[in-house]
């Protein structure tokens, strides 16, 4: 028997979004970002989105209406879903061995806060808000990697319609307490925020970030090899 096609009902949204906007988060001035990044990018770089439709995260990449790629930005509320959600996201939840490669997980990344100096528009993909689209999380903050292609079209199709919005909101799947955001470098001020703390060195096993990181996996079951 065929599995049932868990995307389904994301694709079916996605191709018909209401010309009015979504529930909207906000997240005022002064608030404290939390963000994996690469060092490769340089500290408080979007991520320039070069890959294929269908790798890289739950929102990206996608291109704009011209075809260009949209670089993005993903961040949490706290170091810990920062973490979680960039370092250990693609980890199958259940049972059975969970493990991530350390080179590919933690090689090259920093943990870096930033504090915004302008209030920030998210659409609020929450359990409740997602009513408005008849989505529940499972439909797409929880969806698997093997779907990563709808949900990174529906973060297309968000982009394109409503272009007062800075990105996406939404609770974790593995910390569900913790809220998650995605922002569009071209619906970002280029002044959005300054940091706010000195940056971690995840690949460094003397330092702080790197210590939490293997807290958090030790915590949630989670190998690192």
């Amino acid at each position: 028997m065929k599995p049932p096609d868990a995307g389904l009902v994301l694709r079916q949204v996605t191709q018909t979004l209401p010309k009015k906007p979504p529930a909207i988060h906000r997240l005022p001035a002064s608030s404290v970002i939390w963000h994996v990044g690469n060092k490769s990018w340089g500290v408080g770089s979007f991520n320039p989105n070069t890959s294929g439709a269908g790798r890289g995260a739950r929102f990206s990449p996608f291109n704009d209406s011209s075809g260009k790629p949209v670089a993005t930005f993903y961040g949490g509320d706290c170091a810990d879903v920062a973490i979680m959600e960039t370092v250990f996201h693609d980890v199958p939840t259940g049972h059975g061995i969970r493990s991530v490669r350390r080179v590919k997980a933690l090689g090259g990344r920093t943990l870096e806060s930033f504090e915004t100096q302008v209030d920030l528009q998210f659409a609020k993909l929450f359990d409740a808000e997602l009513g408005q689209w008849s989505l529940t999380p499972p439909d797409i903050s929880h969806l698997a990697t093997y779907y990563y292609k709808d949900t990174q079209s529906f973060a297309r199709s968000v982009h394109a319609k409503y272009p007062t919005l800075h990105g996406l909101a939404w609770r974790s799947r593995l910390l569900p307490a913790n809220l998650v955001y995605v922002m569009f470098e071209d619906r970002t001020p280029s002044n959005w925020a300054l940091p706010h703390e000195t940056v971690g060195q995840l690949d460094d096993p003397s330092d702080a970030s790197a210590r939490l990181a293997e807290d958090l996996a030790s915590r949630a079951g989670i190998m690192i090899i």
